[in-house]
């Protein structure tokens, strides 16, 4: 068994990569997962615990079978890549069709893969579902919360929106505001220059304010993020970005500050699955106001939930009315988010 490692043993070796962060520092990274510290292996749990509670995150390698992996990005590229269609997607949760970079990458990561239409995406919905629900990830997933998880929200990405930092408990947590966690699933290796994920360690013990008057998503989600840029650099945090393999995974806190870096070599894509996990013993928590108590399905001995389910006629009827009048829709629902958090302002 590895011994615990400490700040010092766990600072990249040589073979660096310069580049500059979210919040214009220059940075190095480590270039490959050989120029990287070891991390740990699946089998090592307790060790993985302890460094999670530790530093907000945490990288085991070799997690998520290559065959598993190659499944999805070949479902991805057969039947989404070149997709007309409407899509829920990760940075807006509105319904868009593909937007891709100069390299013909698509750049509006999907939204909760496991709940695209089954008959456009079948094999690309499947695929994505039984890797949210490996045995090994949910194994994982039980070594960092103590529990057994529940999914409650998924992403697919293939080019890289460079997502600025942020804790996901402003956004969806457990009832226990900081008990969620996140998994990012190298689906490639990840080079340096094609939009890296990004973590500032210990980050998970800073408070950050919660919504209020100031900081809330509904009118002052700009105010958010500059709030968090300003706490980055006034404590002076560290930013790091690990090496991943295909197959390797980096868990982190709901409240740990991260995101993914700017693309320097835009040749180069990054495909990833993120999966949100709540302990199974808590309910979802949206925006910290919203307790809500989805639908989880069993899927291979896990749970997991599918918002807006495209297999549903009522949700695909949303997402044809939502697609063909955006505007009214997406104001609307920004009208909606308002009266809630000032329900609980």
């Amino acid at each position: 068994m590895r011994p615990d490692l400490s700040v010092a043993e766990m600072t990249p070796m040589a073979g660096q990569y310069p580049i500059k962060n979210n919040v214009g520092t220059n940075i190095t990274i480590p270039a490959t997962a050989s120029d990287d510290v070891p991390y740990f292996a699946p089998q090592e749990r307790d060790a993985i615990r302890r460094y999670y509670d530790e530093f907000g995150y945490v990288v085991i390698r070799g997690v998520i079978p290559a065959d598993a992996v190659d499944a999805t990005n070949g479902a991805f590229d057969r039947e989404v890549l070149r997709s007309p269609k409407f899509i829920y997607r990760q940075a807006t949760a509105e319904a868009e069709r593909n937007v891709y970079t100069d390299r013909g990458f698509m750049l509006n990561s999907i939204l909760n893969p496991q709940s695209v239409d089954p008959y456009a995406f079948r094999d690309f919905r499947t695929e994505s579902t039984r890797i949210f629900a490996r045995p090994e990830l949910q194994n994982a997933v039980k070594s960092v919360l103590g529990e057994a998880g529940k999914l409650v929200q998924g992403m697919y990405f293939h080019g890289n929106p460079a997502t600025w930092p942020h804790q996901d408990s402003y956004y969806l947590d457990s009832e226990t505001i900081g008990t969620m966690t996140a998994v990012w699933v190298a689906m490639e290796d990840i080079a340096p220059g094609a939009g890296r994920f990004f973590i500032y360690p210990k980050s998970q013990q800073i408070e950050l304010q919660k919504h209020n008057a100031a900081t809330n998503i509904a009118t002052k989600h700009s105010d958010y993020k500059k709030t968090v840029e300003d706490i980055i650099r006034t404590s002076n945090l560290e930013c790091r970005a690990p090496a991943l393999r295909k197959g390797d995974i980096l868990f982190w806190n709901a409240w740990t500050i991260h995101g993914s870096l700017p693309t320097t070599t835009p040749d180069l894509s990054r495909r990833s699955l993120t999966a949100h996990f709540i302990p199974a013993s808590q309910r979802f928590l949206q925006f910290q106001v919203n307790v809500k108590e989805p639908h989880f399905d069993h899927v291979d001995g896990a749970l997991i939930s599918r918002p807006k389910d495209q297999a549903k006629l009522l949700n695909r009827a949303v997402l044809f009315v939502e697609s063909r009048f955006p505007r009214l829709f997406n104001a609307a629902k920004r009208t909606a988010i308002r009266l809630l958090m000032a329900r609980h302002a």
